[in-house]
């Protein structure tokens, strides 16, 4: 059943989604001012104490660069007629490619800000995707989200909203171990114990929500690479390559079977692999009984680079190790990992893994998301200088500088 939120939304237009959220703020702002002023100052490391009167205000009038905006959200404290913070809400508002902005609108709030004698004006964004705006702080709705969650107990309102984000898919989803372990095993594993894999209507949509959830995760990674990528650039030559995409999201299934004979993989007619192949057949199959478990992959991948010899792509991901005795009780092994390969790496590409809890990729994923932020940004900082540190690899310089500024960021 759809949230109240989704409810009365699909009575408007999509086009309003920015201030329809923004109105949905104000009314917590307001009402329940805490949880989001504790967040709004955390972003901007501003006191807390400074906003104990704070009031909230939809579409308010500002001077900016080319004239008169509206900013979606203000944030005043007491009786005072100028906010202490505007807040631009975007959601499914698109960038511009390749630079993760959209200037002219941006460039307004940057000179509200920086036309005040005093350092007491705030900007900040919330969106779905990371865009790249100096001198203004980006968060996520599934950053925001994460803070409500904590105080969601006081206020149906913060609930309302969580759950409708949730719906929507901007927030980290705890995944059903049971549901995607015999998922797994279904698409992996012999016919032993079929049946009680059996009705497990929730397993596609378990995986599903893994590979939504890796979507998120790179959120902050699609700004870094887009940022190094055009910033190095920029320095090595003006016909730079300009082209920066966010990662592409994708998964891999390979099957291990219990037997290295091919004339015993059977089809479901019984003749084997073998003499299929022999026949030209362009379908053959492999039969349920020599499957025996299996590898799962669930990854991001950008590319630093394209041609013949220069294509240059970084994955990083997490994959899972399924056999016929994985359950909740026994969690398949799983492991972060990164991951760098391409023409000017060829024959040393870099990989780096770390083992981890089955749990925080699945049923404590939404609690976990910091901590697997470290151990993938960890990892893809490790393959990095790997690559950076390998003599032989053939990198151009905006390749070299794009990396340098990759590892930097990762550090942070």
């Amino acid at each position: 059943m759809n949230s109240f939120f989704s409810a009365i939304k699909s009575k408007f237009s999509a086009k309003f989604d920015g201030r329809y959220l923004a109105l949905v703020l104000q009314e917590i702002g307001n009402r329940h001012p805490k949880p989001l002023i504790a967040f709004i100052c955390k972003v901007l490391t501003l006191p807390i104490r400074q906003f104990q009167r704070a009031r909230f205000q939809t579409e308010y009038r500002f001077k900016g660069l080319s004239g008169p905006r509206f900013a979606d959200l203000a944030v005043f404290v007491g009786n005072e007629e100028e906010p202490r913070v505007l807040i631009e809400i975007k959601y499914f508002d698109k960038p511009q490619l390749g630079i993760g902005t959209k200037p002219a609108q941006l460039e307004d709030y940057v000179t509200w800000k920086e036309s005040s004698r005093r350092d007491s004006r705030n900007v900040m964004i919330i969106s779905r995707e990371a865009i790249n705006a100096k001198g203004i702080a980006n968060r996520s709705w599934g950053e925001l989200a994460r803070h409500l969650k904590v105080n969601h107990q006081q206020s149906d309102l913060i609930k309302m909203l969580i759950d409708y984000l949730e719906e929507e898919g901007v927030v980290m989803q705890d995944i059903d171990q049971r549901s995607l372990v015999g998922f797994f095993k279904r698409t992996l594993c012999g016919p032993k114990g079929v049946t009680m894999l059996a009705n497990n209507l929730r397993g596609p949509a378990e995986f599903s929500s893994v590979l939504q959830n890796m979507r998120l995760l790179c959120t902050p990674l699609d700004l870094y690479f887009k940022a190094a990528w055009s910033s190095a650039g920029k320095k090595v030559d003006d016909q730079y390559s300009k082209s920066s995409r966010i990662a592409t999201i994708d998964y891999t299934i390979e099957n291990q079977c219990n037997t290295d004979d091919p004339k015993k993989l059977l089809d479901a007619d019984q003749k084997s692999y073998y003499e299929l192949l022999c026949k030209n057949k362009k379908s053959v199959f492999i039969s349920q009984s020599a499957k025996d478990g299996g590898v799962v992959t669930v990854f991001a991948r950008y590319s630093l680079g394209h041609g013949k010899d220069q294509w240059l792509k970084v994955e990083c991901g997490f994959y899972f190790v399924i056999d016929s005795k994985s359950s909740t009780a026994h969690p398949p092994l799983t492991y972060v990992y990164a991951w760098a390969y391409g023409g000017p790496i060829k024959d040393d590409e870099k990989f780096e893994e770390t083992e981890i809890d089955f749990a925080r990729i699945t049923s404590k994923a939404e609690a976990s998301t910091e901590k697997v932020e470290k151990v993938v940004n960890a990892r893809l900082k490790s393959v990095l200088n790997d690559v950076l540190a390998d003599g032989k690899a053939k990198l151009n310089k905006q390749q070299q500088a794009a990396i340098k500024l990759l590892v930097k960021s990762l550090a942070g």
